[in-house]
């Protein structure tokens, strides 16, 4: 195990490292981009500041879920995964009926901050290269087993960030955190290399929701579900129709 941090302008900080049979892995981050909004959008993670202790009702988690996926679905049909699905990079956007008024359900999900997304063939050519390090990007809390143990990105990673914003959207407390105690690294290392499950609701949620994460907490990336499974799960039953139903992503250029 590597640990050290690399800053100044130009470098990126380094949180620490490891090697693998098949690579090296560096995780680490630079500074988050900004991003402009329109006066009525707010990020999920201001609105999740408010439910702290006890999460959203589940009918609003169907909902915020479903357009959630119904993006990543969008994104994967389009042949790119966004890599960084945390709720940071979720925006709230105010539904209007077509006279402009607010309508009952007044927010709409969307995915924003494509600035780690990357394409299947950019991907795939990563993956081929042979580098000595592999540096890492991601939010801590929510990259898969997979992106951190072997820096293998793609789709699944994005069902396992889903989960994660889920799990936060039922109960209000992240699906995974530091241990009191626990180092940077050693929560990075449990999170690739160990078995732990994700702190799942316990307040009463129902049925097809535990289900539901558990398919999109699935530790093997291969036996994950992806998007269009998961929007024929039971938790989304009210909302079978994708072909029909309006995809909302922010606007932010081109995904590349």
């Amino acid at each position: 195990m590597v640990v050290g941090e690399e800053t100044g302008k130009g470098k990126e900080k380094v949180w620490c490292g490891w090697e693998t049979k098949s690579r090296r892995v560096m995780v680490g981050g630079g500074g988050s981009a900004a991003m402009g909004r329109g006066r009525d959008e707010h990020r999920w993670e201001d609105e999740r500041r408010g439910f702290s202790d006890h999460g959203l009702p589940e009918s609003d988690v169907k909902s915020f879920t479903n357009s959630i996926l119904l993006d990543i679905h969008y994104i994967h049909e389009k042949g790119f995964a966004h890599l960084d699905i945390n709720p940071n990079n979720i925006l709230l956007v105010p539904r209007y009926s077509s006279n402009k008024k607010r309508t009952a359900d007044p927010f709409v999900a969307e995915i924003a901050d494509f600035k780690t997304a990357k394409s299947f063939s950019q991907i795939s050519a990563e993956q081929q290269q042979r580098k000595d390090w592999w540096f890492l990007r991601g939010t801590l809390g929510y990259m898969s087993p997979e992106l951190i143990a072997e820096c293998e990105k793609g789709t699944a990673g994005d069902i396992w960030g889903l989960g994660c914003v889920v799990v936060e959207m039922l109960c209000g407390q992240p699906a995974f955190s530091i241990k009191p105690g626990e180092r940077m690294d050693e929560f990075l290392y449990r999170m690739g290399f160990g078995d732990d499950s994700p702190r799942l609701p316990d307040n009463g949620v129902s049925e097809e929701a535990l289900d539901f994460l558990k398919r999109c907490f699935v530790r093997d990336s291969k036996l994950r579900w992806d998007a269009a499974s998961l929007l024929s799960h039971p938790f989304l039953q009210d909302f079978k129709d994708i072909s029909n139903t309006q995809v909302g992503l922010a606007e932010e250029g081109p995904i590349m």
